[in-house]
């Protein structure tokens, strides 16, 4: 007997907005590259979204501060900007703590409000933690995702 779901990918589940709902699925390899890291998490965030909301990644590497800047372009005609950086590992608190305070200066020196968010492979909940008390967004490529911005007022947050 075949399941009603039977067009969903096997590693997948559902995400619930506006009154819609789309399929959601995670790569089966992990991303080798900090490019293929950015796109994963970039996408992830991406299907968060309603279809018209868009979240445009431009790398600045290489710079000292950070990586680059995320342009969310929602529909009520404000866009909403975060420093980002691609980390392929974020090994505790101490790490935190010196990424948060460089992107946060990082973000100072933006000619537009900035937010600060970081991209990983795996953040482990003692990291997602320390990054929440930080006030730093965070994606990681196994679906886990906080991003805050007040305005406008935007809140996702999902466990991988």
């Amino acid at each position: 007997m075949r399941s009603v779901n039977y067009h969903v990918p096997r590693r997948a589940e559902r995400v619930y907005f506006l009154n819609m709902e789309r399929p959601m699925t995670y790569p089966l390899d992990p991303p080798r590259t900090d490019v293929e890291l950015l796109d994963v998490c970039t996408e992830l965030l991406q299907a968060r979204f309603p279809p018209s909301w868009r979240a445009v990644a431009v790398r600045e590497w290489p710079r000292a501060d950070f990586d680059g800047l995320m342009t969310i372009q929602s529909n009520v005609g404000e866009d909403i900007r975060f420093v980002f950086e691609v980390k392929r590992m974020i090994k505790g608190r101490s790490d935190v703590a010196s990424i948060a305070k460089r992107l946060r200066n990082a973000a100072i020196q933006e000619p537009s409000q900035a937010g600060v968010l970081v991209m990983s492979r795996y953040l482990p909940p003692t990291v997602r933690e320390a990054l929440e008390e930080e006030t730093v967004s965070f994606i990681d490529a196994t679906g886990n995702l906080l991003v805050k911005a007040d305005r406008p007022a935007l809140y996702i947050r999902d466990r991988g």
